[in-house]
């Protein structure tokens, strides 16, 4: 068997040689490393070029730093011009830096060359190789760390001499996120229309580490239906380290020309609760996209797209901005004109698509991480009587987004039918919040009538005196996940709700008598006291705690005309999942990352035409100019906010 997939292999790896590989993606701002890819279901394939004519070097690391990290090493030799690759893996300890050549050699050079100013590789590798100093190639968030030098190594077994220039980049491999001709392969020929949602100058607070700002924007007249088949981030230059997310919903016949204020905050200090509980109550609960930091774009499958009919014509849209101010050192006055891009089609798909969310529900401290833990898992249900909603041959799961913030570690999105657990929908086992991109889900996935969704986030709180809390900012936590997927149903969320007086039976606290259940911000205030100077953290009520999210609960069904049903729910007993990966590799011992991962700082993509500053009017247009122009109005959400 292992000589046939070595045979196969090979026959690809020559095959493949000479031929441009699908996936690429620079590393660095700067643009002087690149990697291409391409891979199969046994190998993959690495095109790694590097601005230099000394060595290269590319890793996977655990966490984006060099320790324990799975290393390719290789020059071109000056004098022969040969190139060189040796498999390396790194060990930091009290001597420094320690790249040891691996006793197994699995990658195999297909060919290297340089030039003047540049050099590059091409390796290949088994996706898993079972050799514990190997990293294997998964669906999980890669952090890549590559580096180089102006001088080739001495030899074969040389010491080798430190790096001139380094850096770290999140990847997933198998996504079409990287695919080189992209939007050509999906989006097709034909004549394509943009309709383009964006705010208009909004001024970015100062003083405060979070702004969620919302805006109304209406949409245009058309006598005709369309599809929606591709959506893309409009990210201001200069702003891409700021916005850290944009989500767009389509709001209820309520939300007309007579609504005010049509512009407000919608989260955070300066919230508008009086804006957020007349006017964002109407639009939270139907999608129609969401992107976030490290996103790209995203395209729709040939199966379906969303609609814009006739009857949606002069309804209008919310457009939500997350801006993450935490790390922003400047005090100057910055604007924005951020928002969305719809991409769309007179030639319609044979389904209209949607937008699902489920995940947990409470935005508040009914969410609470104990401190320094590193495994804390926060569950949630998309209940069998939500999924009763769908038609009888069920959905069909195209795309993939899950979401948490800075405390987030891995998100798994599991499937369960008749008791049994199936393979998962979505999964990452090294979330990175500097790096949320949709994910194809390959083959589609098929939601039945009676199946159940079940969200688990862990987060960790490692180093930290006090909890984490649920909530909008970069350092409070969500676990959510977005789903897209064909036909189009009524129902527009799923997920589960905190017991209020379960909470605080749990924790062992009672409210004072004088506050009253509608006074949120007191008792917020006075729960949070209590939690983080009172409450005695130690591993029984650590474990308390997580019991109490492990067991009963309360789902929650929302309907896109904003119908809730609630409904007990006891904790899912199932069987698990037989994952065949974990059984490829039977006697290894593998490696084990450090858990507290070192998140990248948000890199600034490369300037596009599509990041630059617009006047705050959507408008659908064609090459050929303006079809429609309307006034951009803004609106936010109240709820299902990443």
């Amino acid at each position: 068997m292992l000589r046939w997939i070595v045979a196969v292999w090979l026959l690809w790896a020559e095959r493949a040689a000479g031929q441009a590989l699908r996936y690429s993606s620079y590393l660095d701002p700067e643009r002087r490393f690149h990697l291409a890819w391409d891979y199969n279901a046994t190998h993959i394939q690495l095109e790694y070029t590097a601005a230099t004519r000394g060595w290269l070097a590319l890793g996977i690391s655990p966490n984006g730093g060099m320790n324990q990290s799975d290393v390719i090493f290789a020059w071109i030799d000056d004098t022969t011009g040969l190139p060189h690759v040796q498999d390396r893996w790194i060990d930091v300890g009290s001597s420094g830096v320690n790249p040891t050549l691996d006793d197994k050699q699995d990658w195999t050079l297909v060919s290297g060359k340089q030039n003047t100013t540049h050099s590059i590789v091409r390796v290949a590798r088994l996706l898993t190789t079972c050799d514990p100093r190997d990293r294997p190639f998964t669906n999980d968030t890669m952090r890549i760390i590559f580096a180089a030098n102006p001088r080739d190594p001495a030899g074969e077994a040389a010491m080798i001499e430190q790096h001139s220039m380094r850096g770290t980049k999140s990847v997933v491999f198998f996504t079409d996120a990287f695919l080189t001709e992209r939007a050509a392969s999906i989006l097709g020929g034909g004549s394509l229309l943009q309709m383009d949602v964006r705010v208009d100058n909004v001024p970015i607070p100062t003083g405060i580490d979070t702004s969620y700002h919302c805006k109304l924007i209406k949409l245009p007249e058309v006598n005709k239906k369309y599809h929606i088949i591709g959506v893309r981030p409009l990210i201001q230059r200069g702003n891409e380290h700021i916005v850290h997310h944009v989500v767009v919903y389509y709001c209820d016949s309520t939300v007309n020309d007579t609504v005010t204020p049509k512009e407000f905050e919608c989260a955070g200090d300066n919230v508008d609760e009086e804006a957020m509980m007349n006017i964002a109550v109407h639009c939270h609960s139907n999608v129609l996209a969401v992107w976030a930091i490290g996103g790209s774009d995203m395209y729709f499958p040939p199966e379906a797209g969303l609609p814009l009919t006739p009857e949606m014509s002069d309804r209008f849209v919310m457009v939500e901005i997350h801006y993450d101010l935490s790390m922003r050192t400047d005090q100057a006055d910055v604007q924005d004109s951020s928002g969305m891009s719809f991409i769309l089609t007179e030639q319609l798909r044979p389904n209209d698509a949607a937008v699902l969310s489920t995940g947990t529900m409470d935005f508040n401290f009914l969410i609470t991480i104990p401190p320094n833990v590193d495994d804390f898992v926060v569950s949630s249900y998309c209940h069998t009587q939500c999924t009763s909603m769908f038609p009888a041959d069920g959905i069909n799961i195209f795309q993939s987004f899950l979401h948490a913030h800075t405390h987030g570690r891995k998100i798994i999105l599991r499937h369960i039918r008749d008791g049994k657990e199936l393979p998962p929908i979505g999964k990452d086992d090294a979330y990175d919040f500097n790096y949320q991109e949709s994910r194809n889900v390959q083959p589609y996935r098929t939601i039945l009538p009676g199946d159940t969704l079940k969200l688990e986030c862990t987060f960790s709180t490692a180093g930290m005196s006090k909890p984490a809390y649920g909530g909008f900012s970069s350092h409070d936590e969500m676990c959510l996940a977005y789903l897209t997927y064909y036909p189009a149903t009524p129902l527009a969320s799923c997920g589960t709700n905190v017991n209020f007086t379960n909470y605080y039976t749990t924790i062992n606290y009672t409210l004072p008598a004088e506050y009253s259940l509608t006074d949120y911000r007191s008792i917020q205030i006075a729960t949070k006291d209590f939690l983080n100077s009172q409450m005695q953290w130690d591993t029984t009520s650590v474990q308390t705690l997580q019991g109490f999210y492990n067991g009963d609960t309360s789902s929650e069904c929302v309907t896109i005309d904003l119908n809730r049903t609630a409904i007990p729910t006891p904790p899912l007993e199932y069987t698990p999942y037989d994952d065949p990966a974990t059984r490829m590799c039977p006697n290894l011992t593998p490696n084990q990352p450090s858990q507290r991962l070192q998140a990248e700082p948000p890199r600034k993509p490369a300037p596009t035409a599509a990041n630059s500053t617009q006047h705050s009017v959507a408008s659908i247009t064609t090459a050929g100019g303006n079809l429609v122009s309307v006034i951009v109005i803004l609106l936010l959400c109240v709820c299902q906010r990443i």
